[in-house]
């Protein structure tokens, strides 16, 4: 399995699909999350748009996508377009009054099998109604993709 790591300013479309899963630690076992990346690649930069099983039952619109590859690493940011999140009774809640978040990707390239895999993060601050201060969620997970 090759990945396409562009030396000139021709942008090239890519299709990478793969999937992503929650730290069983803070969420229990659940299943994997299958998602999309539409992108242009270019001067080893990339863009575009992220699909994801999860989020397209409950919103019409696509997140966005935006990365790098150096080498064997991999770096790429998912911002939703909505406010996503999981409430205390696991249940997935868009409130398209907010913002969205980032989901941070960042992994390796496996030769052995020819994937990319690393660690996705979310940090997000939320302020606390009637008070100067801000609630911090931290989440993570894994996640692998090939082409």
């Amino acid at each position: 399995m090759k990945f396409i790591i562009m030396s000139n300013s021709n942008p090239t479309q890519a299709i990478w699909k793969g999937k992503f899963s929650y730290n069983p630690e803070e969420y229990g076992v659940m299943e994997d999350v299958d998602f999309e990346l539409y992108v242009e690649l270019s001067n080893g930069t990339f863009e575009g748009k992220a699909y994801d099983d999860e989020f397209r039952d409950l919103y019409d619109g696509l997140a966005n996508v935006k990365g790098f590859i150096e080498h064997d690493r991999i770096h790429f940011v998912v911002t939703y377009p909505v406010s996503y999140s999981m409430d205390e009774n696991d249940e997935v809640k868009i409130d398209t009054t907010k913002e969205g978040h980032n989901v941070i990707y960042n992994g390796y390239l496996n030769h052995t099998s020819g994937k990319w895999e690393g660690e996705w993060e979310i940090l997000e601050e939320e302020p606390i109604e009637g008070s100067t201060d801000v609630y911090q969620f931290h989440s993570t997970g894994g996640w692998e993709m090939n082409r």
